[in-house]
């Protein structure tokens, strides 16, 4: 009994910092451009994930398609002592294997009783994890790959409540998978160790957008998502096991706690000039739920992994310029980290530190109803001294790339609402 319990074990403790801080930047075009601080300042399809109250300041039927390539990398290089004990080599990187997430969103906006509303449904993935060492790396009996996807399905409500303050709501699925392996010594012969786990979750979505002045082009926005708490179930597997270990090393049925945090985004917008809107947000990611990372074999025993990790603080701004080129916006944005990860925690499952961000992208009208979105980010992490980390000691930096590119189609249907009753910073002057 006591054998397959430690084989687990040895499976479960590489994903010491899996289950934290693997937040997705927002990669719909426009607001990847902006660094994802529009959420007061939403004028598609999309607000149905980053703030379903702005659905309902939308006119007719709205369609966003949307995919990504997010190539994230990380440096890994050998402490001191680890030279000293004969580490090698005493440097590493991951290789490039990019992931190509996608973006859908669709929303129908009017108006009911004299009160703008707009409904819309979408889906993305929000979170994730793609971790993916060479096998001969030295940390490799921690961690070789990990694959993690959150999945998510949005159905969102905006109703205008008075002139100038929308109200929103909306359910979300979560759906999590996982895979991870790493190597495993067997003492006679090099072994290796896979866990894959699934499982589901439903949570809820609250949000409004408020311009509190008539005639000013100003607006606060707020979007908060609760967490979802999901109980993944798998099974771990072994393989290359010496015959004298099959015992030691048995296969056998896994479940696994895992939360999506709580999000909350409360930002302001500002139209300068008529060819200006400046944006700026304040994101909290409440990490701080990871207590333990709770792995349970079907041989009855629970193994608990204690966990270091704080709540994450972002502060994002953004602008977007109405160039003199007929039908060409342009966008920028930049943002700050704090991180929620802690050095003497910091594990090669998942790269996590304070960093700083900078976006690029630009959006051009080519038909009526017709537009295109492209957009760059760029992610520059601090360098992590790992020296005394409980997982794979070192000395860490990574970075991340995210490109991002999409097509919105927006089809008015019925009469023509009045602007004033649906104005914002993102449309005042529309």
């Amino acid at each position: 009994m006591r054998k397959p319990i430690t084989a687990l074990a040895l499976l479960a403790l590489p994903v010491l910092a899996l289950a934290s801080g693997y937040s997705v930047p927002n990669y719909n075009p426009r607001d990847l451009a902006l660094a994802d601080s529009a959420v007061a300042a939403q004028d598609g399809a999309a607000a149905v994930y980053r703030n379903p109250a702005a659905l309902a300041g939308l006119e007719g039927v709205d369609l966003v398609l949307g995919g990504s390539l997010i190539d994230l990398r990380s440096d890994w290089t050998a402490t001191a002592a680890q030279q000293a004990a004969g580490v090698s080599p005493t440097a590493a990187s991951m290789y490039p294997k990019a992931v190509f997430p996608p973006g859908i969103y669709a929303s129908y906006g009017g108006a009911i009783a004299g009160h703008r509303f707009g409904v819309g449904a979408g889906f993305n993935i929000p979170a994730g994890g793609n971790v993916y060492w060479r096998n001969d790396w030295p940390g490799s009996t921690d961690i070789i790959s990990v694959n993690r996807k959150v999945y998510a399905g949005y159905l969102s409500g905006g109703f205008q409540l008075v002139p100038g303050l929308k109200l929103g709501a909306g359910v979300v699925y979560y759906r999590t998978t996982e895979l991870l392996d790493r190597s495993v010594d067997f003492i006679s012969t090099q072994g290796y160790g896979k866990l894959g786990t699934s499982g589901d979750a439903w949570s809820y979505d609250l949000s409004f957008e408020w311009t509190p002045l008539r005639d000013v082009p100003f607006t606060i926005g707020l979007d908060y998502k609760h967490k979802g708490d999901q109980k993944l179930t798998g099974n771990a597997t072994f393989l290359n096991v010496p015959p004298a270990l099959a015992g030691q090393a048995a296969d056998q049925a896994v479940t696994h706690e895992l939360t999506v945090p709580n999000y909350l985004n409360v930002g302001l917008a500002y139209r300068v000039v008529p060819q200006l809107l400046l944006t700026g947000q304040y994101s909290f990611e409440r990490y701080v739920v990871y207590r333990t990372d709770t792995f349970q074999g079907n041989q009855g025993v629970t193994i608990e992994v204690p966990r270091s990790w704080g709540n994450g603080h972002l502060f994002r701004f953004g602008a977007e310029w109405t160039t003199p080129v007929q039908g060409l916006t342009a966008r920028a944005g930049f943002l700050h980290d704090s991180g929620a990860s802690d050095a003497n925690h910091y594990s090669p499952t998942l790269p996590d530190a304070s960093l700083w961000a900078v976006s690029v992208g630009a959006g051009y009208a080519f038909l009526p109803g017709w537009s295109v979105d492209a957009a760059f980010f760029r992610a520059m992490y601090d360098t992590v001294d790992a020296t005394n980390s409980v997982s794979f000691p070192g000395v860490y930096k990574d970075s991340a790339n995210v490109y991002s590119i999409g097509v919105s189609w927006h089809v008015p249907v019925g009469p023509k609402l009045a602007q004033d009753d649906g104005r914002t910073a993102a449309n005042l002057f529309r």
